[in-house]
This record gives C-alpha cells, structure tokens and sequence, in this order.
C-alpha cells in the first residue's frame, strides 16, 4: 500500500471513529488489512476500534501483531496494555505500560494510566511517583492533577487529594471527573453540603455521569412533603440541613439568620427536635435551651449554672441587636427573597400546569441546594464582627 494511500486510509477511519461509527471504522481498517496484513499501523487502528466496540479479547490479538512488528513504538504498548486491563489481565497490563513508560518516559499519557492501574493495585509509592512526574512534566494540564488527586485519595492522603482535585477544577472548570472527585473527597470528609455542589456541577457538565448521580444520590437527604407546600417548611429544612452540617453558628451568624428568616422553622432547626417553629424573638431561649440539654447530657446537673448564664447572655445580646439590620441580615434577607421567588416560581408552573411534579420538586430541591450554599457562604472569614459590631 502506498503512503498517500495508507494515510487516507488511517484518516477516514479516524473520522469514523470521530463520528461515533466504530462498527464502520472496524470495516474500513479490516478491508484495508487484507491487503497489508503486517502494517503495524493498520493494526493499530484495527485494535483501537475494538477496544472501542468493546471487543478487548480481540483487541489484544491484534495489538500483540502490531507490537510484534514494530515493537519499539511506545503508543502500541499503551494500547495493548489497556486493552489486557479491560480483558481482566492486571499483570499483563502493568508490564505492557511499564514497556510504553520506558520507551516514553515523558508521556503523561502512559505516565497516569500506569499510575492509576498502580493505585488500584496498592502500589502507592510508585504510583504517587508516576502521578507527580506527570504533574511536573505538564503543571497545567488539569487531568494528571486528578490523575495524582486519585492515587493521593487510594493512598489515603485526602488532603492532598482534596488539594490536586481543587487545582484541577480550577485550570479547567469543564472538568466532570474532577468536580465528581472533589465531590467525593467532601463526602468522605462528612462535608455533604459541598459534595452535593460539586456532585451537581459534574452532572451539568455530564448530564448522564452515572458516578456523579449515584453520588448525588448518596448525599440527598430525602425532603418532608411540606418543603414543597410551605415557604416556612422550605426555609426549615435548609436551616436543619444547615445544622446537620455544622454550619449554623457563629452566634452573631445564628442571629442574623434569626431575624431574617422569622417564624420559619428557626427553633426546631437549632435545637434538632421536630416542634412547632417559635417567632424569632425566641431564637435565644431555644439556643440557650439546646446548649443547656447538651451540657446536661455531657456534663451532669452542674453544668446548669454557667449554660443558664449563657442562655441569658444570649438573650441580652439578641435584645440589645433585635432592632438592628445589619449587613449580613441585609444579605441573608436577599438569599431568602431569592429563595422565595424561585420557590413560588416552581409552584405557580405547577398550578398553571406547565410543569410536572417531579418536575416542581427537582425545581424546588434546587432552589433549597443554591440557599444552602448561600446561607453556608455568608459571611465571609472573619466578617461576623465587622458586619455586626
């Protein structure tokens, strides 16, 4: 076969491939081998596409031809060494891959497939040695930082994990694997409120992520019925998912939210029991009845004195502000206005039959995630004081 020849060939395959038709890729490269029957590069293609069609048995055949006849062309190795992984032959895989590393010490290709096949195997030294090459031969590239968060996270270093996957989604914020990743390090961390964000912003760049769903899944608590029937339970379940998550308080925080949000749910949301939402005039008798309870569980009867001294103070400090809008009760009321619109938005489609209800409760589940995050967000480190000094 001439070269001008071969190259189309190999150019209208790749388009096949490109174009989703791996079954007409397969065809075109198959015919054009019956004539050429040791191109190297033909075999290549050959076996390329059925690993895409899912053939890997088929795949490695092929693949071994190829490296048989040019074995010193690294990306045979690498191919071959995938397709061995796929047909369930770790250690076969891990030689072929060192084979393409060797011949390719540079590629970050080889260098994260082998790393990750590494980490699976709990090879941890090597593989973290392999990922921190990648990273330092291509420092921008955002797949090997989560090439390097994921055989952190399989080594048990979370927090460097946590830090390769952050870098990732910020040199590219298109990133679905890296989002889901950070997700997952939050989850592991007890941090549902953020997992369930990044989880969120893996599937609107993957709609279909089927990892990022079922992670979703995990870290969505199930909502009571009258979130979606009263503004009062939807601005209680944000509060009590808020406190599941520890992100209620500083005090100055607690009250400013107190005095935004008024009689919804505020009391049961801090003290954790399922009673009738009090006015927020009653934010400090609640909070110093929780600290109270708390202490009395842990400390015994003369923890008494100092929590009713706390309970008190709590109630000078919200007389002395009750009056007073600051600016992050100013802000809180805008997350909250925000938050109404779009929940009497939802509802309104619904009643005028423009939206199912699966539909209305995804919409309302979304508005009750963004006030969350708002809530969690505000204020900023170490603004408390300066907002309601």
């Amino acid at each position: 076969m001439t070269g001008p020849f071969r190259d189309g060939v190999r150019r209208r395959v790749r388009a096949l491939l490109d174009l989703g038709r791996a079954r007409a890729a397969h065809d075109e490269a198959v015919r054009q081998l019956a004539q050429d029957p040791n191109d190297p590069e033909l075999l290549e293609l050959v076996g390329l596409c059925q690993i895409k069609l899912g053939e890997a048995r088929e795949a490695v055949s092929t693949l071994r031809n190829a490296c048989a006849e040019d074995p010193e062309r690294a990306h045979l190795h690498y191919l071959l060494g995938f397709a061995l992984r796929e047909a369930g032959e770790g250690e076969a895989s891990i030689a072929r891959l060192r084979e393409a590393v060797r011949l390719s010490p540079d590629e970050p290709v080889y260098l994260r497939a082998l790393a990750e096949l590494l980490a699976d195997r709990k090879a941890h030294d090597e593989s973290l040695e392999l990922a921190r090459h990648a990273v330092a031969v291509a420092p921008d590239a955002a797949v090997n930082h989560v090439t390097l968060g994921y055989c952190s996270s399989a080594a048990g270093q979370l927090d460097a994990a946590l830090a390769e996957y952050r870098a990732a989604v910020v040199l590219d914020p298109n990133d679905a694997t890296a989002w889901n990743n950070l997700g997952c390090i939050e989850m592991a961390n007890g941090d549902r409120l953020s997992a369930r964000e990044r989880f969120r912003e893996s599937l609107r760049i993957d709609p279909v992520g089927e990892r990022a769903q079922r992670n979703l899944s995990l870290v969505t608590p199930p909502r009571p019925p009258a979130v979606y029937d009263h503004f009062d339970a939807f601005l209680g379940e944000a509060l009590r998912e808020l406190r599941d998550a520890g992100r209620l308080g500083p005090p100055s925080r607690l009250l400013a939210l107190a005095q935004t949000v008024g009689r919804a749910g505020v009391r049961a949301a801090i003290t954790g029991r399922a009673e009738a939402a009090g006015a927020a005039s009653r934010v400090s008798v609640a909070a110093g009845a929780a600290v109270a309870g708390y202490a009395l569980r842990l400390l015994g009867p003369a923890s008494l004195l100092p929590a009713a001294a706390l309970a008190a103070t709590a109630g000078v400090g919200y007389l002395v502000t009750a009056r007073k809008v600051t600016p992050l009760r100013r802000r809180y009321a805008e997350h909250v206005k925000a938050a109404r619109g779009a929940w009497e938005q939802a509802r309104r489609d619904w009643l005028d039959g423009k939206l199912s209800r699966a539909a209305r409760d995804s919409a309302i589940d979304r508005a009750l995630e963004q006030l969350c995050i708002a809530i969690d967000r505000e204020p900023i480190a170490g603004e408390e004081a300066k907002s309601d000094g």
